[in-house]
């Protein structure tokens, strides 16, 4: 009894996808994979950026903004960022 599964005709192209990009990973030499991390990482905040919903999310965690010394100090700091990600961000800020 024959029973057709749902995955058959994409398993193969499915499969092939998986093994053409392990290859590309383990013959690529790290200093050509660290630039495609950092560019997708980037690129994903900047998508991110992108979508009015997040926008408040991302101004508060991905913004830096300096503590200013003075009431509430403490306060500030919890809800400063870090450089690093202002950095990130500022492809948001270029575009």
């Amino acid at each position: 009894m024959g029973q057709s599964s749902y995955w058959g005709p994409l398993k193969t192209p499915i499969m092939r996808l998986y093994v053409v990009g392990q290859e590309y990973f383990l013959n690529t030499p790290p200093a050509h994979l660290a630039p495609v991390g950092l560019i997708g990482v980037m690129g994903t905040v900047f998508l991110a950026w992108k979508v009015k919903r997040w926008e408040p999310f991302m101004r508060k965690w991905w913004l830096h903004r300096p503590v200013i010394l003075g009431s509430g100090a403490a306060r500030q700091w919890q809800n400063s960022v870090t450089l690093f990600t202002s950095t990130v961000s500022t492809v948001y800020q270029l575009t």
